[in-house]
């Protein structure tokens, strides 16, 4: 089923793939198994769904699915018209365990899809597909912070136990904790920093080092880690002459092109035109 999706790529080491998979027109064709667990939501189209007793029905436009590896279709067939569209995001097992610190039992014990409408799950998909597609303007970092707060909804959402998933209490950062979180992030601002890697630095699974992060900081660590980018990059291009592709490069940006895109977006200016009025 998923031959024929069309893969986004991502810089991200522990990114969930994600890929666009526009549909034929297709009349009663038998659902096909999944290789590997995927989160598909419908960008638009007319799908029909018929089980084995021949009852049909559609499915709403944002509609989500959930696709267990090797899911037991019970002989239901599907519709379409053509110029259906899904994102598929794919649930490795091995990202979502690093991500999670455990491998989520739903991905081993749903055996059916699972489907449901919910808007969180729509941005966050949409915030992944649009910005890999966009090549990762806000960093690698970000890719993986969206997935880790998708995938922690989501573990929530499919849990087997019945009600909400139980939170852990956990004790906010301490003071030094803090200050040793902030030093290493501005020592190593020209590193491919990940939330993994500041959590496992921190001794905290990615998504719990999320949460503290953002309580003690007042925002996402990927918001906080771009942040330190833009103010090193505005500090450099008063202090030295050096070129834009120097800067970008020793302030942690993939390209020149996404620190330009990045330093308009949250100084209002571009960074030649920043450094020539400051030299004024």
């Amino acid at each position: 089923m998923l031959q024929c999706a069309k893969p986004i790529k991502s810089q991200a080491q522990r990114a969930l793939p994600v890929s666009i998979m526009q549909l034929p027109t297709l009349r009663d064709a038998p659902l096909q198994c999944l290789e590997r667990p995927a989160l598909m939501l419908l960008r638009g189209g007319d799908i029909q769904i018929r089980d084995r007793n021949s009852l049909a029905r559609r499915l709403p436009n944002s509609s989500i699915a959930f696709h267990p590896a090797m899911a037991d279709y019970g002989g239901s067939t599907w519709s379409c018209e053509k110029g259906s569209r899904y994102t598929v995001l794919e649930m490795p097992e091995g990202i979502c365990t690093d991500l999670l610190q455990r491998t989520p039992a739903w991905l081993h014990e749903l055996r059916r899809p699972v489907r449901f409408l919910d808007p969180r799950v729509t941005w966050w998909i949409d915030e992944i597909e649009n910005h890999c597609a966009a090549g990762e303007p806000n960093g690698a970092f970000y890719t993986e912070a969206v997935g880790i707060a998708l995938l922690a909804y989501l573990d929530s959402l499919l849990r087997q136990d019945k009600g909400p998933a139980k939170t852990a209490s956990l004790q906010p950062m301490s003071q030094r904790a803090v200050r040793q979180v902030k030093e290493y992030i501005e020592a190593h601002l020209a590193e491919s920093l990940s939330v993994h890697g500041l959590a496992h630095a921190c001794g905290y699974s990615p998504v719990h080092f999320a949460r503290l992060f953002k309580q003690a900081f007042g925002m996402p660590v990927h918001q906080f880690i771009l942040q330190s980018r833009i103010d090193s990059a505005r500090l450099k291009l008063v202090s030295n002459s050096c070129s834009l592709a120097e800067i970008a490069s020793e302030c942690g940006f993939s390209s020149q092109a996404h620190f330009s895109s990045a330093f308009r977006r949250f100084v209002g200016t571009s960074p030649g035109d920043f450094r020539t009025a400051r030299r004024r």
